[in-house]
């Protein structure tokens, strides 16, 4: 039983991880095919459904990064703690692991991520807004 617990965590660790991965590759790549084509698409679309287009998107996105990331943590603390149950000692015992190692570990990766959407986003805004204004000068 302890087994298939462990191996349903690895799962659901293993599918949060790709679905984050997936939402920043899909939101980057459509801001930066706004941001690429932004005089075109300013010929069809007022600027504002543009910018509330990439706006909410990303908003989206990094909410469900951030819920990824949460999927992530629970599962992998439910796979420590019934390791932990029926493994003696830790392959990685804590007092020899700094406890900012750790944070960095838990953190960095959806950090990264929400840094990359929000680049991505402000990138295509501000072509948006840019390109906006020299084609009404």
């Amino acid at each position: 039983m302890e087994t298939d617990l462990v191996s349903l965590a690895q799962d659901r660790i293993a599918m949060a991880h790709s679905e984050q991965l997936w939402a920043v590759a899909l939101v980057g790549a459509m801001n930066a095919f706004i941001a690429s084509h932004s005089k075109r698409l300013l010929g069809g679309f007022q600027r504002w459904v543009l910018v509330s287009g990439v706006s909410v998107t990303s908003i989206v996105a990094l909410l469900f990064i951030w819920s990824r990331h949460f999927i992530f943590m629970h599962y992998d603390g439910l796979a420590k703690a019934t390791l932990g149950a029926t493994v003696s000692g830790s392959l990685c015992p804590p007092d020899r692991v700094a406890p900012y190692l750790v944070f960095i570990a838990a953190w960095s990766g959806v950090c990264l991520y929400s840094l990359v959407v929000i680049g991505a986003a402000t990138v295509a805004t501000r072509m948006l807004f840019t390109d906006d204004h020299q084609k009404n000068a």
